[in-house]
């Protein structure tokens, strides 16, 4: 029985090591008939597609609608307004940065303010209940959750929702955010045009990657590195043939709009800065995000809100604004809404007949609520695209403004100017393309984008 059984365990044993060993090489063998593996970048940058086209289409058709016309027409008109309000009041740009930041200051204020006592009559109740589950499985207890500051004097008095972002922190960003918006709109009064208004802050890229690389040790490919140096050429480029472009044809312009190279130096100056600024201001704005959480909204809100006190610096140019403004052609209110005019009764459109409205308020009201429709459609895209789809709109939009700007309102734009805003187009789209692996925008791109004001 012994002898039997030791045979019969041997037997197992071995039989064991036989199956083991069958796997074993089973599954160490190549197989013939798969396909040899494919490179790992090559791999890595189909998958980079395969996620763009599956973030892309993750999108509906109503959201593609209402962001494209929220940039496009938002943006696009933006710039048809701008246009208008520099040819007639060169020096309004401290009057239209001032008109942005209080129009998306009072929406900003709507979505944080927080008044207890006038919630309160609004929805008919004086106390917030939510469910809290139980200890016990399957049921569940209702408890009032109300704050302390709802309660006694404080239910009267209008306060700001908690933020969860440091107020210090939003204070340094809002000084480089006004800084950079001032700068921006007040060189347009220094004869600098708006086609290259909008290529030269393509030069962004340029300073953001010197100063990541500086600041934050970061590391670009050289792809990357290469398209940042094609719109660096182009930047450089088209800056220097429309000074010359502007020159050669001074003779034919009056003497109030020649363009002198001590004007034209201090506009790509005050460029140059806020491009500098700008970068920095992304830079910190990404390090907030990453500490705090991606808060756009809040910092939406706060960057325009707390800066407003700071237009006092500017309170004397503000005025004289407002008198030229006041001094501007006058429009008829009926002839701006002369759709709706056959309908309105007689009465009202008579009443209207005679009230008008100079013509420079009607396209600062334009430009600002376009500027506001264009950075909440910005926002709306970051929030569902990838970084490849929102840079490539973003590049769409500019050059839609860009011939908006060239076509219509006929601004100088020579051969080298074409040359240097084909190189600025050309190195965007290769810095999109070779950053397409990333899967959500960065936060520096963000901030940038809207400190150069989304023109």
């Amino acid at each position: 029985m012994d002898k039997d059984h030791d045979r019969s365990l041997r037997h197992r044993i071995v039989a064991e090591a036989v199956t083991v060993t069958a796997t074993t090489t089973s599954t160490s063998i190549p197989n013939t008939d798969s396909k040899v593996p494919r490179p790992a970048t090559l791999q890595k940058r189909q998958n980079s597609w395969k996620e763009w086209a599956a973030a892309t289409l993750q999108v509906s058709l109503h959201d593609w609608v209402l962001i494209g016309t929220m940039i496009f027409g938002g943006c696009c008109s933006n710039v048809f307004a701008l246009e208008i309000l520099v040819n007639d009041a060169p020096k309004s740009g401290q009057m239209i940065t001032f008109a942005q930041f209080i129009c998306v200051s009072a929406y900003g204020l709507y979505m944080h303010l927080q008044w207890p006592i006038v919630q309160e009559k609004w929805s008919g109740t004086e106390s917030v209940s939510s469910p809290r589950i139980s200890s016990t499985p399957g049921s569940t207890t209702t408890t009032t959750t109300t704050t302390t500051l709802d309660h006694g004097f404080w239910r009267y008095i209008p306060h700001l929702k908690a933020r969860k972002i440091p107020l210090t922190r939003w204070l340094a960003i809002v000084v480089m955010f006004f800084t950079v918006s001032v700068l921006n709109n007040l060189s347009l009064a220094y004869k600098i045009s708006v086609p290259l208004h909008i290529i030269f802050r393509s030069g962004g890229l340029m300073v953001g990657m010197v100063l990541g690389m500086i600041l934050m040790k970061k590391r670009y490919s050289a792809s990357q590195i290469f398209a940042v140096v094609v719109v660096t050429i182009g930047v450089i480029y088209a800056t220097t043939s429309a000074k010359a472009s502007s020159g050669s044809s001074s003779s034919s312009k009056p003497a109030s709009d020649t363009v002198s190279t001590g004007d034209y130096a201090i506009g790509v100056f005050m460029l140059t800065i806020a491009l500098i600024v700008s970068s920095l201001m992304g830079l910190l704005q990404e390090s907030t995000y990453q500490t705090y959480g991606a808060e756009w909204r809040e910092g939406l809100f706060y960057s325009h809100f707390l800066a407003l006190p700071m237009f006092l610096l500017f309170y004397s140019d503000i005025l004289e604004q407002v008198r030229i403004f006041n001094k501007s052609t006058p429009i008829p209110v009926l002839q701006l809404v002369r759709q709706i005019g056959p309908y309105l009764p007689s009465s009202i459109a008579y009443k209207l007949s005679s009230v008008t409205v100079p013509r420079l308020w009607i396209f600062l009201a334009v430009n600002t609520l376009t500027q506001f429709m264009c950075i909440s459609g910005v926002h709306r895209l970051t929030s569902l695209s990838s970084a490849l789809t929102l840079n490539f709109i973003l590049n769409l939009r500019k050059f839609s403004s860009l011939l908006i700007s060239v076509l219509y309102f006929e601004n100088g734009f020579g051969f080298e100017m074409m040359v240097g805003s084909s190189l600025v187009l050309l190195g965007t789209v290769l810095y999109s393309i070779s950053s397409s692996g990333s899967k959500k925008p960065a936060a520096a791109d963000s901030a940038a984008e809207l400190a150069s004001k989304t023109k």
